[in-house]
């Protein structure tokens, strides 16, 4: 049976409850240790107007926690949408077919909704506080305005917070069995060399030089990789 949940945004006492439960669950499956809340970060988030609900506020705890350096949430790692108070939709635009997840950004939420008991991506514990279906990519109530990106996050994130998302995704994929360092590392070396192969067109030794290997490792590497 089909549960109406009210809009984030009409149970704004609900934020600091379900930030508090975001942060104990990333940081336990992240092995992270950020448990102090900056007051400006708290205020921030109940002035906020959760266009994706739960789920957005979700993506955006699991986002502070992998970024941060310290043991403390604060406003710097909050997307500028929150800190300013402008919705993400007017910020960014395109459409990301499939995207489910990811660091920073709803997986689609749309603004009003119905809840089930089980919705996917959210830990079970919480699924009972969220409203708001799912559909893949998020948008407001206008059905003409574009879905969001999730693109456009890493264009605005350094390498080393990439880098860290990256790794921290990886990890969370392999199986217990899975050999971490193909899973993560062969792959962005995989994708480093077809980039850098496509910049130098395609010459071999132009491209070793920029990546600072030799031609015949480069060229095992095309073989191993299977891009040539």
């Amino acid at each position: 049976m089909p549960i109406e949940i009210p809009a984030l945004r009409h149970r704004r006492e609900d934020i600091p409850s379900l930030v508090s439960f975001f942060l104990d669950y990333y940081n336990d499956i992240n092995d992270r240790y950020v448990t102090h809340i900056d007051p400006d970060v708290m205020l921030a988030l109940q002035e906020y107007h959760w266009p994706g609900n739960v789920r957005e506020l979700q993506n955006y705890v699991e986002r502070a926690v992998v970024m941060s350096d310290t043991d403390e949430l604060t406003l710097d790692l909050l997307p500028t949408c929150v800190t300013s108070g402008e919705p993400l939709i007017n910020e960014f635009g395109g459409s990301f077919p499939g995207a489910e997840g990811g660091l920073g950004l709803p997986a689609g939420v749309p603004g009003e909704g119905v809840s089930g008991t089980d919705q996917p991506g959210i830990p079970p514990a919480a699924s009972a506080m969220s409203g708001g279906g799912m559909s893949g990519t998020l948008r407001t109530n206008d059905p003409n305005a574009p879905a969001v990106s999730p693109a456009a996050y890493a264009d605005r994130m350094d390498v080393k917070t990439l880098t860290r998302f990256v790794v921290s995704r990886g990890l969370a994929e392999a199986d217990d069995d899975d050999n971490v360092h193909e899973c993560v590392v062969d792959q962005v070396e995989k994708e480093l060399i077809a980039q850098v192969l496509a910049q130098c067109g395609g010459v071999q030794t132009k491209a070793a030089a920029r990546l600072g290997m030799n031609r015949n490792t480069l060229y095992k590497k095309i073989k191993q990789y299977e891009l040539g």
